[in-house]
């Protein structure tokens, strides 16, 4: 061959073509298919298992045997037969314009299965399906043509049911995705809902996005990027190369090395992460994490500081920073915890274990708890002592007091109310020290526009473990 085509280490499609343009074979390979790091670094081919499954994809392939590092123009090292007892996985669904779906599954279908327009379901009776193509050259998606159209923020499941592999496996049971047009993240659609900037030992960062909106985002039209030493944003980076849906209300975990966070801590949502190439460089003191559209616009930024962690941990590695509230500024310092110790320290692709869940208010102030033991174990460690008012323009003071009338904490000087909201009292004093065990009293003040106060005075406990 004198123009052999260039092979990307990491992964790449191949295919055989005859000379009249029919397929012949294709594979798209993998580097972690060698399924050995040292040889996965090159010198070493990739050798088919098991020839007579040529669709077999990852569990017919692996790293050869042969001490030359490979058997060119030989049998293959690794030669064996393999037994496939696996019915494929529908693993993604993704809408290309508001007539079409395309469903990737996990390996090769069957043609005559994946055309049979009965075995997919759709929740919607104006969606009625038209045709359906199996696309080549992987055989691993299907294409679905409906005569209706899809609506834009509308969430569409659907349901496959009877399909086979090619080796006959079929589906013992209903696989369901869900699936809907995508839409543009704006400002504050999506925002950064907690980071690890400073991993353990051996670990690497990793940051969570929420997606606060109602829309369906394309991660594929999603950035990630920092600023550099001048202020300027840095080249961004593509979150995901593929087209994936981020749903409203959904957690999405991006790191480099998933293996090794989930070593770290726990991962509830496997579903919900992105393993990217490379992420942007997060520095342990301080750092910028920005989150941009494929217009270039900024949906969301954090400028986080080490000392944004909760004052009394002493070694801050390996503790990621939380977000407490979504709906509150994303760089307003209250607004981050610590992750409490009984999560792991770190909560990705799930709830932030120092998350403010809706609280009833009753009056102009309630308190999320009386009782708060500032140890940061994600039980009570701070109080969120929350507002409402029937009108904006109020302002207030709120101090808290020790039981012989000293002011040992002062939460808010001549703050500006909305019509609800809510501030943060962690336990510690104006000094940064931990208070001592004992009652305390909140005392808050608020005037409105026409000169009327209100004072209002709580008991809070401050407790420990023994």
């Amino acid at each position: 061959i004198t123009s052999f085509p260039s092979l990307d280490n990491e992964g790449d499609l191949i295919k055989i073509i005859s000379p009249d343009g029919r397929l012949i074979h294709a594979v798209k390979y993998s580097d972690a298919w060698y399924k050995n790091d040292l040889k996965k670094g090159g010198g070493w081919s990739l050798e088919m298992i098991d020839t007579k499954k040529p669709w077999a994809t990852a569990y017919n392939w692996v790293a050869s045997n042969d001490k030359r590092g490979g058997t060119p123009g030989e049998k293959n090292s690794v030669a064996n037969s393999i037994k496939d007892l696996d019915f494929p996985q529908l693993v993604k669904a993704f809408v290309t314009d508001s007539n079409h779906i395309v469903l990737s599954f996990n390996e090769a279908l069957d043609s005559l299965s994946a055309i049979d327009f009965k075995n997919y379901v759709v929740n919607d009776q104006d969606l009625k399906i038209f045709s359906v193509l199996e696309v080549n050259p992987l055989f691993d998606q299907v294409n679905l043509n409906f005569s209706g159209k899809m609506q834009p923020g509308k969430i569409y499941s659907i349901t496959v049911v009877g399909l086979s592999d090619c080796n006959g496996n079929k589906m013992s049971f209903p696989q369901e995705l869900r699936v809907g047009l995508s839409e543009i993240a704006d400002s504050n659609d999506i925002i950064i809902n907690e980071i690890l900037f400073h991993p353990k030992t051996g670990g690497k960062d990793y940051i969570e996005l929420f997606n606060r909106s109602r829309k369906l985002v394309n991660l594929n039209e999603l950035f990630l990027s920092n600023r550099n030493s001048d202020g300027a944003i840095n080249p961004p980076l593509k979150i995901s190369q593929d087209a994936v849906l981020f749903f409203p209300g959904d957690y999405l975990l991006l790191t480099e090395n998933i293996e090794r966070t989930s070593m770290d801590y726990l991962i509830k949502n496997p579903k919900s992460v992105i393993e990217m190439k490379s992420l942007p460089t997060f520095p342990n003191d301080e750092g910028h994490a920005v989150v941009l559209n494929f217009q270039g616009a900024i949906i969301d930024e954090l400028h986080y500081k080490e000392n944004w962690h909760f004052p009394l941990i002493t070694e801050n590695a390996g503790i990621s920073l939380e977000r407490i509230d979504p709906e509150k500024n994303t760089q307003e310092k209250s607004n981050w915890h610590s992750a409490a110790s009984d999560a792991g320290f770190g909560t990705p692709s799930y709830e932030n274990s120092q998350a403010i869940r809706p609280t009833a208010i009753l009056g102009a102030i309630s308190l999320s708890t009386e009782t708060i033991s500032p140890d940061n174990d994600g039980y009570n460690d701070f109080v969120s002592i929350n507002y409402q008012f029937e009108k904006p323009g109020n302002v207030c003071n709120i101090s808290i007091f020790d039981f012989e009338g000293r002011c040992i904490r002062h939460i808010a000087r001549n703050g500006l109310c909305g019509t609800n909201g809510y501030y943060i009292w962690d336990g510690l004093d104006d000094k940064n020290q931990k208070s001592g065990i004992g009652v305390y009293i909140l005392f808050a003040e608020f005037f409105d526009l026409n000169g009327r106060v209100q004072k209002i005075r709580r008991p809070i406990v401050v407790a420990a473990k023994f």
